[in-house]
C-alpha cells in the first residue's frame, strides 16, 4: 500500500517482479513456478490496494492499512 500511495516513482505492475524476486533470494527463498514471485497474485493485490485507496482518499496511511486488513479484500478465500 505504501508503494502504491507514496512512491509515484515506482510502477508496481512493472517494478515489483524484480523487487519481490530479489527479496526472496536475499532471505533464502526460491523463485520458481510453485514458489516465490507470482505475477497474477501480485497484480490482483495491487488492483485491490488501488480500489481500497480510492475509497479512502482522506484517511491516513495507517488507517488505510488497518481498514484493508479488516476488509473482505484481505480474506484469504
Amino acid at each position: 500500500m505504501w508503494i502504491v500511495s507514496e512512491r509515484p516513482d515506482i510502477v508496481p505492475e512493472h517494478d515489483l517482479r524484480s523487487t519481490i524476486s530479489s527479496y526472496n533470494t536475499v532471505v533464502g527463498g526460491i523463485n520458481d513456478d510453485p514458489q516465490g514471485y507470482h505475477e497474477t497474485i501480485t497484480r490482483c493485490f495491487i488492483h485491490a490496494v488501488r480500489m481500497h485507496l480510492a475509497a479512502m482518499v482522506d484517511a491516513s496511511l495507517t488507517d488505510q492499512v488497518n481498514a484493508l486488513s479488516r476488509s473482505r479484500l484481505a480474506h484469504h478465500d
